[in-house]
């Protein structure tokens, strides 16, 4: 009898757990930007680095202190340093918008989360509290493959350029005037 009432109390919790949560799709409106250049110039930091693992969601508050938005933050191990400060084998987090936090989960539109294994080309900025985000959503990741070539994050769809590879962006990025702080 203990054995059956238990049961029927965790299966009451659960349903009353799992009944509870829901999703938030949000509309979001990503920065554009024209071209890898212009992103090279805007971000404080451009990286290549492998995705770690992800912390719980949590609420960012906005500068303003009035809009919070839901994050889920990655550690992303960083391999190789193109712009700013970090340093190679630095174990960073970056804030991606969206996540689960308590039992809602939010879905930001145009944003498409790192995958923990795999590895990047990043385009960071950092936001007003120190933390670390993409600066452009989807514009701000790329898969890299073992040959250093980059993929748009989720296309599949691979250049044959040599601008669109790790060296390539990286001789370019040298040449470039740095617009991150102007902003």
């Amino acid at each position: 009898m203990k054995r059956l009432i238990g049961l029927l109390l965790a299966g009451s919790l659960a349903l009353l757990l799992f009944g509870c949560s829901r999703t938030v799709t949000v509309e979001s409106d990503p920065p554009f930007v024209s071209t890898l250049d212009a992103l090279f110039e805007i971000s404080d930091y451009v990286v290549t680095g492998k995705a770690e693992g992800t912390k719980p969601g949590r609420m960012y508050k906005a500068a303003n202190g009035e809009v919070e938005y839901a994050v889920t933050d990655m550690v992303v191990k960083v391999d190789e340093v193109l712009k700013g400060d970090l340093l190679p084998n630095a174990k960073v987090t970056v804030a991606q918008w969206g996540g689960t936090v308590g039992l809602t989960t939010y879905e930001y539109k145009g944003v498409r989360h790192l995958q923990p294994g795999k590895r990047y080309l990043l385009f960071l900025e950092q936001m007003k509290d120190g933390s670390l985000t993409l600066t452009s959503y989807l514009q701000s990741q790329y898969e890299l493959d073992l040959g250093e070539k980059l993929y748009f994050n989720g296309s599949g769809a691979k250049s044959r350029s040599e601008e669109f590879t790790v060296p390539g962006l990286k001789e370019r990025g040298a040449k470039l005037p740095d617009r991150s702080k102007d902003q």
